[in-house]
């Protein structure tokens, strides 16, 4: 993103002040449209005069008119996971017998550049938050993972049931009904930028942590090489969807806010930004995402700007504190 320019006094629309201090005044760091998917709106990301996060603003008063379904990749039907994932998760939980050290080498690569979004094992209880259609629970599922989600989304919640994921909700975290204390693993990957108050998802997560559980989130870096130099035509701005724009300060404050210790908070990108940025900013769209050859030549890359704190996605997880901390 470009340096603050302009200053905002006051919040339009829903966003009234900022999730992380409450605080309303901030400083306009740049405005655009929904370049994605075209729909009407002028959004401000602005930059909070109180603790720095990050935010859009106004926030959309129907949300899914942004997300359509027929076209929002995590609503689509989930396909069966393929051998080679499904080698990937079962090399994740060493699940595969016989590997060389070049093997389970190779293994951790994959695991941290083609799906970093593994919770830690071994396989036990696992709640995804915002699963969407649930293709990546099928993947857990493989391993061993006793697999459960929460979705807003109806169309996206009932493709899940019909690929077997009956543990998958309708609702929001705050309000579904689940047991405190009984999952191994609350996931929030690449969601909790999207929900209208992160604070409140996370001290619903904490409640339904067993002692010693693990929280992870994946985000987008707004600190990035990118997000710093290319703009709106940043593949990960995605405003109006991406309410909030974390770095790697703010989200560890806001996770310890709702009463977690941070575990490990680092760096670790794939080439989907790259890609989708250089295709936004030359006039191609989502086009250049479908290029694999693109995408796998741009790994290293990717593992270089992460190398150098430039990278495009931070992945958190953090441990419930006690309650006589």
């Amino acid at each position: 993103m470009s340096s603050a320019t302009s200053p905002l006094a006051q919040d339009a629309g829903l966003s009234t002040g900022c999730d992380g201090c409450g605080e309303p005044a901030a400083t306009e760091i740049l405005r655009t449209g929904d370049r994605r998917f075209g729909v009407p709106g002028d959004f401000a990301v602005v930059r909070c005069a109180g603790c720095g996060l990050v935010r859009t603003t106004p926030q959309p008063a129907d949300p899914a008119a942004y997300y359509p379904g027929d076209e929002y990749y995590s609503y689509q039907p989930p396909a069966p996971p393929t051998a080679r994932v499904r080698a990937r998760v079962r090399s994740a939980y060493a699940q595969d017998q016989g590997d060389t050290r070049m093997q389970r080498a190779l293994a951790r690569v994959a695991r941290d550049r083609l799906m970093p979004g593994l919770p830690p094992g071994p396989p036990g209880r696992i709640l995804d938050v915002g699963c969407g259609s649930g293709g990546f629970l099928l993947a857990l599922r493989e391993a061993g993972w006793s697999c459960e989600g929460v979705e807003v989304d109806g169309q996206a919640v009932a493709a899940a049931h019909t690929a077997g994921l009956l543990d998958v909700r309708e609702g929001d975290l705050t309000a579904v009904d689940l047991p405190a204390g009984s999952y191994d693993v609350v996931r929030f990957w690449h969601v909790l930028e999207h929900v209208r108050s992160p604070a409140e998802q996370l001290r619903a997560a904490r409640r339904l942590l067993r002692p010693g559980g693990t929280l992870l989130i994946g985000v987008p870096n707004a600190r990035s090489l990118l997000a710093r130099t290319a703009g709106d035509a940043w593949y990960y701005l995605d405003v109006p969807r991406h309410l909030w724009h974390f770095d790697r300060s703010s989200l560890a404050r806001t996770v310890e806010g709702a009463g977690f210790a941070v575990e490990r908070c680092r760096l670790t990108s794939t080439p989907t930004a790259l890609v989708g940025t250089l295709g936004y900013a030359t006039g191609r769209g989502e086009r250049l995402i479908d290029r694999r050859d693109i995408w796998y030549g741009l790994l290293p890359f990717a593992a270089l700007l992460d190398r150098a704190g430039l990278g495009d996605a931070i992945v958190l997880t953090a441990t419930p504190r006690s309650t006589a901390n």
